[in-house]
């Protein structure tokens, strides 16, 4: 009877270190840079070309982050046509919309159920302890000084996903504000979690059966041609 409960315990107390050295190890990506700054806008040297708004990403763990992100709507904003249009009196048409050119598009893993083949979105790898700087938006820098200066808020938003080295996907949503001067930077103004159907594959391919695009075990990555040496 001892040795059972002397088993048990050991069992417990190996599964606890197990746990724990998951957790303690595991990839945990938070969006901004260790010194707060979360986003920054790049303005062009000629003050004429795209002027882009780039947001920060920290991995805070210990193994390598399979990372994937981009802005939540295909719309960045729809503003007056008229560049010197600002305030509320001056919103008539026509008005100028400025389209997203970096879309949150959920990752993906599948494979053909009549072949070898693999089909998956295209992800980045964010290092243990390592930060990473993504473009959001590129627009015309006097329509991102138009937007800055409009007398609403200009709240740019966004998606983004990992894996956590251990199998687990993890997909977060973020609201960025930005404060005119004194400040003059984004701030972090809200972090959610995902919603399960916000990380579901919009366009699937027919024949092909979708798997976790966090799976350690990649069976599909040891396929090999029969009649040639290994590797």
């Amino acid at each position: 009877m001892i040795n059972i409960f002397l088993l048990l315990f050991t069992k417990s107390g190996n599964e606890r270190a197990e746990n724990a050295l998951t957790i303690s190890e595991r990839a945990y990506v938070t969006i901004g840079r260790p010194d707060g700054t979360v986003a920054d806008i790049v303005w062009p040297e000629n003050g004429t070309s795209d002027a882009a708004v780039i947001v920060y990403f920290q991995n805070n763990g210990r193994v390598p982050a399979k990372f994937n992100w981009g802005a939540d709507s295909t719309l960045i904003d729809s503003v007056p046509t008229d560049l010197k249009a600002t305030g509320q009196a001056q919103w008539n048409p026509p008005f100028t919309e400025l389209p997203t050119n970096h879309l949150f598009q959920p990752m993906y893993r599948a494979k053909n159920r009549k072949g070898p083949d693999i089909q998956s979105l295209g992800t980045i790898d964010i290092a243990g302890g390592s930060s990473y700087q993504g473009l959001l938006w590129e627009v015309p820098a006097e329509r991102l000084h138009q937007l800055i200066n409009l007398d609403r808020m200009f709240l740019p938003s966004g998606k983004f996903e990992y894996c956590d080295g251990f199998g687990k996907r993890v997909c977060k949503r973020f609201h960025l504000q930005y404060f005119r001067g004194p400040l003059n930077r984004f701030l972090l103004l809200e972090e959610s979690e995902c919603q399960a159907y916000e990380m579901q594959s919009a366009n699937t391919i027919p024949n092909y059966e979708y798997l976790s695009p966090c799976e350690i075990d990649r069976k599909e990555l040891k396929v090999t041609i029969p009649g040639l040496p290994k590797p």
